[in-house]
Parts: structure tokens; C-alpha cells; sequence
């Protein structure tokens, strides 16, 4: 378990739109806010707490690993007070299990867990306006996405020849089809706000030749 805390100060923050941080806004709000004026007046902190519990494989055929984060990221910037940054993820789980059944047969899952990540939303009403794109920076970094989540199952097979081994696989990646967002943008053909999704549920196979 490992705590952590770090504090920052003299941030790049917007003089122009006095509400953005430009280290916690990247390129999701347009490319065009790098090159703003900017003072190095900005704060900001994080901190959490990290927990990993590893079972390595043994005799009794099971294997697996628990990994935990708390965590909380805040950076102010001119105006507005303290907002969430950028990857202020609060919760993130990961875990992964598997089972030996004999010396060639593996079977096994991952599943992950994490808060929505912050975003600024778009201003509806001066998109829908404009005809394009206009984030709310008033709400800088106010709304988070859906809360992510994950499970893959997987089945490994081994082949041993004399002088070397063949591993396949197969595995259903995100098995429930959750529908986790990527991201959100302005479609400017239809004049709404559209959806960016993650991958969906994909079966994909390999193998691997081991000397």
C-alpha cells in the first residue's frame, strides 16, 4: 500500500478565459487555447492511495491480482476556485483471476473499474447557435463521463512438440457489450451533440511460438 500527496504551483492558466487551466485542458477543447496568452498563476494538488495484493500461481492451480486506487486531483485557476483535473479518476479497480486446469490449459478474466473522467461540457444553446463546437469553460471541467467498466474472459491452450511450444488463445473482450463513452463532440452536419464509444464486444484470438 503506498499513500501519496503532490502539490503544484505556477500553473499555465488562461488569461483570456480566466476559468482554464491549460495543463488540465488538452486538445479536447481545441488546439487554437495553447496559443492564448497565459501567466503562471495556477495551483493545484493531488493525492491518494494506492493498494495491489498479487496470489502468485502455485500448486492449487489459481492465480490472481487486486489493484486499487483512491485518488483526487484539483487545480485552480484565475477565476471559478478549485475544479477537478483532468484525470481526476477518483476510483480505479482492476482485477484479474485465473486457473490452471492441467499443464496446458489456462483460463482466466480481467475486470475494470473507473470513475468517469472530467470533462467540460458543451454550451447546448451557443453550439446549437453557432453551428459548431462551444465549450461551457464557466463549468470548466464540471461533468465526468459514465463510470467505466470492463470484463474480458480468456482461454489459453498449450501444444509441446519436441523442441518447441505453441500457445493459443482466445478472448471476449468487454464479454457485457457496456457501452463506455470515449468521448463527446459537436456534430456539426446535424447540429447536435454526438457520442465517441470505446470498443464494444470483441472476440479476438492468437497465438504465440515459444522456443
Amino acid at each position: 500500500m503506498e499513500a501519496y500527496y503532490k502539490d503544484y504551483k505556477n500553473y499555465p492558466v488562461s488569461t483570456v478565459i480566466p476559468t482554464y487551466v491549460l495543463i488540465s485542458g488538452g486538445t479536447e477543447n481545441g488546439p487554437n487555447l495553447m496559443f492564448g496568452e497565459a501567466v503562471s498563476e495556477g495551483k493545484g494538488f493531488s493525492r491518494g492511495i494506492d493498494f495491489s495484493l498479487h496470489k502468485k500461481l502455485t500448486g492449487n492451480g489459481f492465480y490472481g491480482m487486486i489493484n486499487y486506487s483512491l485518488s483526487e486531483s484539483k487545480v485552480t485557476g484565475l477565476k471559478g476556485g478549485e475544479k477537478p483535473g483532468s484525470f481526476d479518476y477518483r476510483h480505479n479497480l482492476t482485477v484479474i483471476a485465473g486457473y490452471q486446469i492441467t499443464n496446458d490449459w489456462l483460463v482466466g478474466l480481467k475486470f475494470r473499474y473507473t470513475t468517469g473522467r472530467p470533462y467540460t461540457p458543451f454550451d447546448i444553446a451557443a453550439s446549437t447557435y453557432a453551428g459548431r463546437g462551444v465549450s461551457d469553460f464557466n463549468n470548466f471541467n464540471g461533468s465526468r463521463f459514465k463510470d467505466y467498466n470492463r470484463l474480458d474472459l480468456r482461454v489459453d491452450k498449450k501444444w509441446n512438440f519436441k523442441n518447441l511450444s505453441i500457445v493459443t488463445y482466445i478472448e471476449l473482450q468487454n464479454t457485457f457489450n457496456t457501452e463506455n463513452v470515449y468521448s463527446y463532440f459537436w456534430n456539426e452536419y446535424k447540429n447536435e451533440l454526438g457520442t465517441i464509444y470505446q470498443w464494444k464486444f470483441l472476440p479476438v484470438g492468437g497465438f504465440s511460438i515459444q522456443f
